[in-house]
């Protein structure tokens, strides 16, 4: 998650409240925060196909979030 959010505190909590609300207002039964939810929210966020979304990334530590987070500074 840290390098998901390039190291950034703030960034990072964004994507946690983002994941969690999604998570919330699911209408399925469970609630279980998931990966998957971080996954939409960052491919939310920043449009990085699952390839190059770090929570989908088999390397994730080799993509440059830097890059893909740049747009939405």
């Amino acid at each position: 998650m840290l390098h998901a959010a390039d190291y950034e505190f703030g960034l990072l909590t964004e994507l946690i409240v983002q994941a969690t609300v999604m998570c919330l207002t699911e209408e399925t039964t469970g609630r279980e925060l998931a990966v998957g939810h971080f996954a939409k929210t960052y491919h939310r966020r920043s449009g990085a196909p699952g390839g190059l979304n770090p929570f989908l990334a088999e390397n994730f530590e080799h993509i440059d979030v830097r890059k893909l987070l740049e747009p939405v500074r």
